[in-house]
């Protein structure tokens, strides 16, 4: 979906209007980051275009380090209980949402940036997926392993405190 998002981004929001001549379609876009090996290509693709590259962008973003480095983070499908592992970290204290005593903080909010959506992960075809795969196996993998090492804290918060902290608050 951030795929979907950054293209749509760029090709259509208005604060990049000057550079959409510049975008060319979805699937020259992919396949042009699919086609990339290394950062510096993918840096000339994004500079070509005048926007982002989606090139393992968050692993970019981590450079070499691992989740288990950071204080503290969180997982949006687990929204909740990312709010009250970063309280606790933060203060020693837990909040109501921890025990989904309180209703979720969390509030809906979109801001398109006046962009057309045109594409969804819907309406990807099986190709533009596994081009997308090409060029994003590595956010994929610091996702999985952020996922586990989130889900180590959790297990290790509720142990040293002998609670039982809810993941979701449906």
């Amino acid at each position: 979906a951030h795929i979907i998002s950054m293209y749509q981004h760029c090709a259509t929001a208005t604060i990049h209007k000057p550079n959409w001549k510049y975008m060319p379609s979805f699937d020259d876009w992919i396949a042009d980051f699919a086609n990339t090996t290394n950062l510096d290509e993918a840096a000339k693709h994004a500079k070509k275009y005048r926007c982002f590259s989606p090139y393992n962008m968050q692993r970019q973003r981590m450079e070499a380090h691992s989740p288990s480095e950071l204080y503290t983070f969180g997982i949006l499908e687990h929204f909740d209980a990312s709010i009250c592992l970063v309280q606790h970290a933060i203060t020693g204290f837990f909040p109501d949402i921890c025990w989904c005593k309180k209703k979720s903080i969390k509030k809906v909010t979109h801001n398109d940036h006046h962009t057309k959506h045109r594409i969804s992960v819907g309406t990807l075809t099986d190709a533009q997926k596994q081009l997308i795969h090409s060029f994003t196996s590595a956010d994929e993998l610091l996702y999985q392993e952020a996922v586990a090492e989130f889900l180590r804290r959790i297990k290790q918060v509720e142990v040293a405190n002998n609670v039982t902290i809810s993941l979701r608050c449906d």
